[in-house]
């Protein structure tokens, strides 16, 4: 999942960009910065009642049994680089790279395994890559007799659709 050559996690992440990638944002996750607590007073004035930790606490909406406390804390503490690898055709759901170094890469894989609807779906330049479960499709079902909405196309009694 993570296995860097350069002397800063952060230019390891960058490192999963393209060189050409037009925007990348480095956010901390290192919970025991000042910056992460004067976010926090901050949310918990807006009213995030118990604050960024009161919120992330119960993630087993996740599936798994997910514990920020057991299975999410321990894996932070690096910068996650979040970054567009190109505006040409940009989805919501693709296109978007994000990485995070982490100390225990096995810890991480099954954090991420446990999840529902989320797999493990390729591997690229030896870095793991995850995103949505494919959706279950019955045998002979061919997805191109769909549209984007999920309906099936119509046909015309000339075959056109």
């Amino acid at each position: 999942m993570w296995g860097g050559d350069s002397d800063s996690a952060l230019d390891d992440a960058l490192g999963y960009l393209p060189a050409d990638a037009p925007a990348a944002v480095a956010i901390s996750t290192d919970l025991e910065s000042d910056s992460y607590a004067e976010l926090d007073t901050a949310l918990q004035r807006f009213g995030l009642e118990g604050g960024i930790d009161g919120a992330l606490g119960d993630l087993t909406e996740l599936g798994g049994g997910v514990s920020f406390e057991g299975d999410v804390r321990p894996l932070l503490g690096e910068d996650l680089v979040i970054g567009v690898s190109s505006f040409d055709g940009l989805e919501l759901d693709e296109g978007f790279v994000a990485a995070l170094p982490v100390a225990d890469a096995d810890a991480a894989q099954e954090l991420l395994a446990g999840i529902d609807g989320f797999e493990e779906t390729e591997e690229i330049d030896g870095a793991t890559v995850y995103g949505p479960a494919p959706p279950d499709v019955p045998e002979g079902v061919d997805l191109g007799d769909y549209d984007s909405t999920g309906q099936p196309h119509r046909t015309s009694s000339r075959g056109q659709t």
